[in-house]
């Protein structure tokens, strides 16, 4: 993720299973949201009001088959609407990316993004 104005000894993110399948579905719109400001009491009052931009792999990939299997095993929801495979109907296409270092640098210059490598 891209939080930029966490300052470099925050404490990081974390995301419950159910949380973080929420954030791709587009169920959770902003880092503010309760449930993860519930799960990260220690910035509740640093998580920007600001929206998730996703970033995802557009073309097919192991790792995307990874992180779709393992949302499909957090959510029912995900299973059921999206499941999993090498490439995915991603239901929240904001920022599409090529490889996992394309990943990386689009994360890299998207502030408030998060995306997911191998």
């Amino acid at each position: 993720y891209n939080l930029p104005n966490l300052e470099e000894d925050a404490p990081q993110v974390v995301f419950s299973r159910e949380v973080l399948a929420d954030v791709f579905l587009g169920n959770i719109t902003t880092w503010s949201d309760p449930r993860i400001q519930d799960i990260n009491p220690l910035l509740r009052n640093v998580l920007p009001n600001a929206t998730i931009g996703i970033v995802y792999r557009s073309d097919q990939s192991g790792t995307t088959e990874t992180i779709t299997r393992a949302l499909s095993l957090f959510s029912s929801e995900w299973n059921r609407t999206v499941g999993f495979g090498l490439s995915v109907d991603w239901p929240v296409k904001t920022h599409p990316a090529l490889s996992s270092g394309g990943v990386v640098s689009t994360v890299m210059h998207n502030a408030n993004s998060i995306g997911y490598v191998g």
